[in-house]
């Protein structure tokens, strides 16, 4: 494959900057074959239109290898010569949030957005960094937004169907307030086209929240929040949705459970000087509270 790509017209005459990208892609995601992948990007960039996205794919290889402060400076070097790009500028968010400087990565995707207020992309991101600084009502009114605007006739990518899945547990955890309008994300999910629905299932954790909460759902008590009931937090993984919005008696004291979510939380991830986005998210939602 990599003679043919060097025999290629595009190659020897440096043209074609989609083509590069696509090779470049398709590199990456062979085991051992980086360095190759990074070529052909850089090859793109020689390509006059090819520039800014040849530079951000050589970010996100830097990204995906964790090396954020490289992957930094090559988006840089993007929106250096396009500064509308909302891929850069998402991958910037990127490496922010798994630094643990969630506040930092939430500024920049709302840059993202605002650069492509269209692509279901960047209002997920949003909408997901909104909730792991624990702002729920502001992750709702984000996806309301993006929802309100976009035609059933423009659910056309994966994306697309994927923001549901997300409005769900955001209006779950956000609280009673949201719980109302439960019923209609559930039926809108259910009457998912069989392949949108294969293809959303693939996105495992957001497909394995809706899963959860369409059987809890079923059999809910509607929780009460006021007349002197306390707030009890549940600080956890998926596991405390079960028992989250519930109203109990606590040592004798009137109770209703609030959900302090962290995706994924285990105990080995709080292992001293270990950097990781779900201990950023603990913290950020330990001082929540």
């Amino acid at each position: 494959a990599m003679k043919m790509y060097r025999g290629s017209v595009e190659f020897r005459e440096k043209r074609g900057s989609d083509f590069h990208i696509q090779v470049g892609k398709a590199l990456k995601e062979c085991k051992g074959h980086s360095e190759e992948a990074m070529q052909a990007f850089m090859l793109a960039t020689q390509c006059g239109d090819g520039e800014a996205p040849g530079l951000y794919e050589i970010g996100d290889v830097h990204y995906e290898a964790r090396q954020f402060d490289e992957a930094l400076r090559w988006y840089d070097k993007a929106l250096a010569c396009d500064s509308s790009m909302a891929l850069a500028i998402s991958g910037k968010a990127n490496c922010r949030k798994d630094q643990g400087l969630l506040e930092d990565a939430v500024e920049l995707y709302k840059q993202a957005r605002a650069a492509a207020p269209k692509d279901p992309t960047f209002t997920f991101n949003l909408a997901q960094g909104y909730e792991y600084v624990q702002c729920y009502d502001e992750a709702v009114e984000c996806i309301d937004t993006f929802m309100a605007k976009v035609q059933p006739t423009e659910m056309n990518t994966v994306n697309h169907f994927a923001i549901p899945l997300l409005h769900l547990k955001l209006l779950f955890v956000g609280g009673p307030k949201h719980h109302s309008r439960l019923s209609a994300v559930l039926d809108q999910i259910k009457a998912y086209p069989e392949v949108a629905k294969t293809a959303v299932q693939k996105l495992l954790t957001h497909w394995a929240y809706y899963f959860f909460l369409s059987h809890l759902l079923k059999d809910r008590v509607d929780c009460q929040t006021g007349g002197g009931s306390e707030p009890f937090y549940l600080v956890g993984d998926s596991h405390i949705l079960t028992a989250a919005w519930r109203n109990m008696t606590l040592q004798g004291r009137k109770v209703h459970t609030v959900p302090k979510l962290i995706t994924g939380l285990k105990a080995w991830h709080l292992r001293e000087n270990f950097s990781f986005l779900t201990v950023s998210n603990l913290e950020t939602c330990l001082q929540s509270i």
